[in-house]
């Protein structure tokens, strides 16, 4: 047997209509599949023992763990809030020059501009003619049966290429920059629908007609980490995929120390409070349900259904006085006063790979704690709850991303 586990997303144009994955995940627990006990049990009062059954409802689910990358996080973030304005920054270069010397078969060079944006990388000859084009996920493989292979860091703009011809005057195209993303929940009560691809050893699952009902992020002194739970309709079993045959970005995870967190006063700028944070939970659910869409004629649900948004979240902070326990009162005693809302701000950093950024505009502090234990190290409690601002109409939760990648 081969370990062979990853996750593939891919949006569905029309719902439980089976769509290819955009990207995959390399995933740190998948549990998605079958429904338990879909069928319908008939207790009739012929003896004590039942004898008869029927096919049911019949509605996959599960969940999905994984370290979290700017390169797929915004397309994860579309999918759970369903609006989404794409702003294209990227630059096109054309005929820039890199020439093999005489019985030179292999060049090594970087671009003259970073990061590369995935997918548009053409290698042609002095013909001239395309002799090579990347795959979109950093290979380079070769067109006319040229020959030419090799490889591209997009965030680098290394590019190492093989099966060249000596003595060829070779230029590249290619786009440079990022795709700004800015993702907001949707008032549809449709949410968008996608395809799972789960590689499980021994076969891929394809799980179709999902909807996400909640995404959980979490960072502490590992990864950002990230699960989702889905729930669709119907699957299938097909021929698991090779490693090579993967679409995964070329973005590592990214870690704690690339992850800062501020906050303000509702209204106020914001600071950074990075260093007094030990742990931040963010949950986002979306009332979705698959079970409302089952309808006659058919096991499965011909559609799904959003209800409310609810986001809510905790930190783990250092204890230094009370200013975070007079917030959530409001001032120095609970008294007849009104609770101070704030302002939270958590931003993803990955260098060339991009950036992420996720406002929660308006929040509500829910509860404060503080429980000493002995003679240990003290830390505060905080939960908190996002809610819209009517006022400046400011979303729930806006998610902004600039990557390089762009998947419909």
């Amino acid at each position: 047997m081969t370990i062979r586990r990853y996750v593939g997303i891919g949006k569905e144009s029309v719902y439980r209509t089976k769509a290819a994955a955009a990207f995959h995940i390399d995933p740190a627990a998948v549990n998605i599949g079958s429904p338990e006990d879909p069928f319908l049990h008939y207790e009739g009062g012929l003896g004590r023992m039942q004898k008869r059954y029927a096919l049911g409802p019949y509605m996959s689910a599960g969940s999905v763990d994984f370290a979290g990358s700017i390169g797929f996080m915004w397309y994860l973030f579309w999918m759970l809030l369903g609006e989404k304005v794409t702003t294209d920054n990227t630059t096109s270069v054309t005929g820039e020059a890199h020439p093999t010397g005489v019985g030179e078969t292999e060049l090594v060079f970087t671009t003259t501009n970073k990061p590369v944006t995935p997918g548009s990388f053409i290698l042609e000859d002095s013909v001239p003619a395309q002799v090579a084009h990347d795959d979109g996920f950093g290979k380079i493989v070769e067109d006319g049966a040229s020959g030419v292979s090799g490889s591209i860091d997009y965030a680098t703009g290394t590019v190492r290429l093989q099966g060249l011809t000596g003595s060829e005057a070779y230029t590249i195209d290619y786009d440079y920059g990022t795709y700004e993303h800015i993702i907001t929940p949707t008032e549809s009560t449709t949410p968008l629908s996608f395809t799972v691809e789960a590689g499980k050893d021994y076969y891929e699952e394809d799980d179709l007609g999902q909807v996400m009902s909640k995404m959980s992020i979490s960072v502490d002194r590992e990864f950002f980490n990230v699960s989702i739970e889905v729930m669709g309709a119907e699957n299938e079993v097909v021929t698991i995929k090779a490693e090579a045959d993967l679409k995964l970005v070329q973005e590592p995870p990214i870690p704690f120390h690339q992850v800062q967190l501020k906050q303000a006063d509702f209204g106020s700028a914001l600071a950074d409070m990075s260093c007094e944070v030990e742990s931040f939970t963010l949950d986002i659910e979306t009332g979705a349900d698959t079970e409302a869409g089952l309808g006659l004629n058919s096991r499965f649900p011909c559609e799904a259904w959003a209800a409310i948004l609810n986001i809510t979240g905790a930190m783990t902070l250092k204890f230094r006085d009370d200013s975070w326990l007079q917030d959530f009162w409001g001032g120095t005693t609970p008294v007849g006063n009104t609770p101070q809302e704030k302002t939270l701000q958590l931003l993803l950093n990955a260098g060339d790979h991009g950036d992420g950024i996720l406002d929660l505009h308006r929040v509500l502090l829910q509860s404060h704690a503080v429980n000493p234990s002995g003679r240990e190290r003290v830390s505060q409690e905080i939960a908190f709850k996002s809610l819209y601002d009517a006022v400046t109409a400011a979303e729930i939760l806006t998610a902004t991303f600039n990557a390089l990648y762009n998947w419909a």
